[in-house]
């Protein structure tokens, strides 16, 4: 007992902070010219969040196609070498294109505001970071712009998108919908820290932002209800 009290997380770490941050440029220069639909998929993404009800039908199946090619794309077929808990890890991605697939066509939409025009308009900031921030920051932390985490195409981004989305997009989306991407910000957060990368409160925070609108959203709903 007292052996396992001396280890650390880093310890259970199977690579290192470089190799991880190079495996974003390996990811890039595979997809390369993919970055392309990526961009369709931004302008689908954001169109369907300012547009009403129906336009969320559409945004909750591209996110559920994006997280299952997520699950091969990045889980499989680029982290699972470095590091082969990603084989474990990418069932559970998956499972979170299936449950968002699934709400997309039986959920029902109607047009809403969540907890205020000003909860709103955070959400669709946090989205935006999601989509830009994200990538840009690489830049921000000297990093090599081939190494730019890129929505669609890496976990991290994807995931804040994702609870942006959740967060500020039509009615309360159901708790099932959270789970996945706020987990994986809370992993991916442990494990930066673990590597000592500057970078490791960035998606935790914007989970624990995401959480917040959809707590006064569903505060405000519940004392809007009749009794």
């Amino acid at each position: 007992m007292a052996a396992w009290s001396s280890y650390t997380l880093d310890d259970f770490l199977l690579f290192s902070l470089p190799t991880y941050e190079r495996l974003f440029e390996l990811h890039n220069r595979a997809l390369w010219p993919g970055h392309l639909l990526v961009l369709v998929a931004i302008v689908v993404l954001v169109h369907g969040v300012l547009t009403p009800a129906p336009a969320n039908r559409t945004v909750y199946t591209l996110l559920g196609v994006i997280w299952i090619w997520l699950a091969g794309s990045f889980f499989l077929m680029r982290l699972q070498p470095i590091n082969w808990f990603a084989v474990y890890l990418a069932p559970v991605i998956a499972l979170q294109g299936v449950i968002l697939l699934i709400y997309g066509w039986v959920g029902k939409f109607q047009a809403s505001v969540p907890a205020s025009a000003v909860g709103r308009w955070m959400a669709i900031g946090l989205l935006i970071f999601g989509l830009l921030g994200y990538p840009l920051s690489a830049l921000v932390l000297d990093r090599p712009w081939q190494e730019m985490e890129i929505f669609a195409l890496a976990p991290d981004p994807t995931a804040v998108a994702t609870l942006a989305v959740l967060a500020g997009c039509g009615r309360a989306a159901p708790w099932p919908l959270w789970l996945i991407p706020g987990l994986w910000c809370g992993w991916t957060g442990l494990t930066l820290w673990a590597l000592q990368s500057p970078a490791f409160f960035m998606a935790p925070t914007a989970t624990v932002v995401a959480l917040l609108i959809g707590l006064a959203a569903w505060l405000r709903r519940r004392t809007a209800a009749p009794v």
